[in-house]
């Protein structure tokens, strides 16, 4: 993300973006002659879409979110109360509070995941793995 080189190392990672160099018409090009189908994400919000992480958001998405894709939103908003709720005190699209990252807080010290674990996992998978327990309680 926001890399401006063509190639980059990190450790074992390469990063590699072949398209740094095109423009937005390049793109449009591209995607008219290989009949690319149209991101309606990208379309209606001029956005990607393809993470909402929440890490790069910019004030008003949410707000967009909600009124176009408001079953994402609301899945969004179900995480982030799971979050909270284990302590960790902010929100999607909003930096950790000043301090918080210094005191050692890490993903992996929060707690456990399920009642009567003893297992330690990071925050995003046990809410991953309390959302699809939920569902699949759900289905039967």
């Amino acid at each position: 993300m926001g890399t401006t080189q063509d190639i980059r190392r990190e450790d074992t990672r390469i990063w590699v973006n072949p398209l740094m160099n095109w423009t937005k018409n390049h793109i449009i090009d591209d995607m008219e002659v290989n009949l690319l189908p149209h991101n309606q994400v990208v379309d209606l919000l001029h956005m990607s879409g393809e993470c909402l992480c929440g890490c790069f958001a910019q004030e008003d998405e949410m707000t967009w979110l909600e009124i176009w894709y408001p079953e994402t939103a609301a899945s969004i908003h179900t995480l982030e109360e799971q979050v909270l709720a284990r302590g960790f005190p902010w929100r999607w699209g909003q930096p950790p509070p000043a301090g918080w990252l210094a005191e050692k807080h890490g993903q992996l010290s929060f707690g456990k995941c399920a009642e009567g674990s003893t297992e330690s996992v990071p925050m995003i998978e046990c809410c991953l793995q309390s959302s699809i327990t939920n569902r699949w309680s759900a289905s039967k």
